[in-house]
């Protein structure tokens, strides 16, 4: 079972010391780039505070968050995927920190951390990737199936130029006349391996999702297989040892091993990069309701609620007609505070950097959720202010 999480909270994860596109387009193609609105990693923040070349901030950002979004699954290699977040903090921006450390006009640019960043690619494991290769004709390894359960699920892409001159991938979807397809590019050196996802549209009928890969004059059609589940919207109630709702850590994963937060709600990811245990866990908080678009079958759910109650798991068994609302009831195992023994965190940053998304009232949910009792919120240090 997973431990309470005193908190530093920031950036759509919550770190501490203990655990912590679709881009619909009719003419033409745009390149990948991550949600940097909604990161997932420090990474984007660094980046926009340390690197001065914007081709070496979209490298590593895209880095960060490709081998964190790949975590979602319950099949991904945590390991490896969790090493990018130590890699980049003391490998890859460490010289970019020394040279705006050092006041000297910024030299450092994309190629000083091209290579590295396609090896970080090239260590990832996930049976979920669709590998790619441009060399004398475009391949790709096998093909995952992939499960369908609702529009915008992701499937991650990885993308090797083998060649010795730069090249434009461009990714077109085969799409019937009631709507637009998808057409994504990307520019590759020679040698570099990029990530990305593309995201399952709305409306697909047949057994496949229909693409194909074009690089200058090859072309590729790749099938990628599509696993039906029909989706149900199911709601649930977390109660303390009273009856009364209750905040709480939640991880919910869907009987297809990708990890489900509701809609709107900020789903959170254990980096690793402050040596975490419990690295790549993909968690959300709730107030006490919540709403969760699982695919049929087991689901797993798990309740959390600091170091006072026993955690609850349950494996749910998502029918197509699941309807109500199915109460998580904890069960307290202690009640420190009657002692006159108080929990508290003394050092949590709700924000990282120039962020503000996270508000006083989201830090007294958090607080709740992991039972702490004083909560001492800290601002963090922006070397641009």
């Amino acid at each position: 079972m997973r431990p309470a999480i005193p908190f530093c909270a920031g950036v759509g994860l919550l770190r501490s010391y203990l655990a912590s596109v679709a881009i619909i387009l009719t003419a033409y193609a745009t390149p990948w780039e991550p949600d940097l609105e909604n990161p997932r990693t420090i990474t984007p923040f660094q980046t926009a505070a340390y690197v001065a070349d914007l081709e070496a901030a979209r490298l590593l950002n895209g880095l960060a968050e490709f081998a964190v979004g790949l975590l979602i699954w319950d099949d991904t290699d945590r390991l490896i995927a969790t090493q990018v977040g130590t890699l980049l903090p003391k490998g890859l921006l460490a010289p970019f920190f020394a040279e705006h450390n050092s006041g000297l006009p910024a030299r450092l640019k994309a190629d000083s951390v091209r290579d590295r960043v396609s090896d970080a690619y090239r260590n990832l494991r996930s049976p979920r990737l669709v590998d790619v290769e441009i060399h004398h004709q475009i391949a790709h390894g096998a093909l995952p199936t992939i499960e369908a359960a609702e529009a915008g699920t992701p499937i991650p892409f990885r993308v090797t130029n083998r060649r010795d001159q730069m090249i434009e991938l461009v990714l077109q979807e085969f799409a019937g006349a009631d709507r637009p397809g998808q057409r994504k590019a990307l520019l590759l050196a020679p040698g570099e391996t990029r990530g990305f996802f593309w995201t399952l549209p709305a409306g697909l009928t047949g057994p496949t999702l229909r693409l194909t890969a074009a690089a200058g004059d090859l072309s590729r059609t790749l099938d990628l297989p599509l696993r039906r589940r029909a989706s149900v919207s199911q709601s649930f109630l977390v109660l303390d040892e009273t009856g009364e709702p209750t905040p709480a850590r939640i991880y919910a994963k869907g009987a297809d091993g990708r990890a489900r937060a509701p809609a709107g709600v900020m789903q959170r990811v254990v980096t690793g990069e402050y040596s975490q245990p419990f690295p790549g866990e993909v968690y959300f908080y709730t107030s006490g309701r919540f709403t969760l678009q699982l695919p049929v079958g087991i689901a797993e759910i798990e309740v959390v609620k600091g170091m006072e109650y026993h955690p609850l798991r349950i494996d749910l068994d998502v029918k197509p007609n699941s309807t109500g609302e199915i109460p998580l009831k904890l069960m307290r195992m202690a009640n420190l505070g009657s002692k006159g023994w108080h929990s508290g965190d003394n050092h949590v940053h709700a924000n990282l950097f120039y962020e503000d998304r996270i508000k006083p009232a989201d830090v007294m949910i958090i607080a709740k959720a992991e039972d702490l009792n004083v909560v001492n919120v800290l601002p963090c240090n922006d070397p641009r202010t």
